[in-house]
């Protein structure tokens, strides 16, 4: 049995029947609680790929596993549950809703997903402490007692809030989308020094796509996507 969580084999994708391919990867792994750090410019195809991991697009031929399901085996319902139960997503624009509290935006995707929210109210304290705790290791204490909206944070701090709500219940795969794009350096480095370290606590896969050839030394392995696909002959094109 593979020990991959996540494979693709002989992936294609294009937007339309008449276009070029802006995907062709024959292969691509991450082992089960591998850090795997994504780099490409800008048109080398990473939101595009990250869809593929996320069912949100099907491939024209080939296979997208993630953790040993195979994504075009199940229906768009399917899908949603499954990337509920199973991916926790870090959005470059972070996508809180400002005017909940901290908690409730890191409880929120315990409203879609049974599964995380079973495993988050497993946790000490039940669900609701379990969000402290991923906000305390963010650096967020202060502001939980405070009280404060998501919309009183500054940008690093909201991206915390991002990361911890990623990581509630414990998914097994975690998916960044550049998330560190409007960071400094020293708080690029705070925030992958937590996100890395809670997904190493959890046993977590984590897929981190990011231009910024910097940031490589967190992850442990580093794949280049205009070396791995295939579509990239020359000129970028539009992902």
């Amino acid at each position: 049995m593979s020990d991959d969580a996540v494979r693709l084999d002989d992936v294609k994708f294009r937007w339309r029947s008449d276009a070029p391919p802006v995907l062709d990867i024959p292969a691509l792994s991450a082992r089960a609680g591998e850090r795997l750090f994504i780099s490409g410019p800008s048109g080398s195809g990473k939101t595009t790929l990250l869809n593929l991991l996320a069912g949100i697009s099907q491939p024209e031929t080939g296979t997208v596993e993630i953790m040993g399901t195979d994504l075009s085996h199940l229906s768009g319902g399917g899908r949603d549950a499954f990337r509920a139960d199973t991916i926790g997503f870090i959005f470059q624009m972070f996508n809180l809703l400002p005017f909940l509290s901290l908690a409730e935006n890191v409880l929120l995707p315990c409203r879609f997903s049974s599964a995380r929210r079973a495993r988050a109210a497993a946790a000490p304290g039940g669900a609701e402490a379990e969000a402290r705790r991923l906000l305390t290791h963010m650096g967020l204490a202060a502001e939980v007692d405070a009280g404060r909206s998501a919309a009183e944070l500054s940008t690093g701090q909201q991206q915390r809030v991002a990361a911890a709500r990623a990581l509630i219940g414990a998914p097994p795969v975690i998916i960044a989308d550049e998330p560190t794009s409007a960071l400094d350096a020293n708080a690029q480095a705070a925030f992958l020094d937590l996100l890395t370290g809670e997904a190493a606590r959890t046993g977590a896969t984590v897929l981190f796509v990011s231009h910024d050839r910097r940031l490589e030394s967190h992850f442990d392995r580093v794949i280049d996507l205009t070396a791995v696909n295939r579509a990239m002959s020359g000129a970028a094109r539009a992902a």
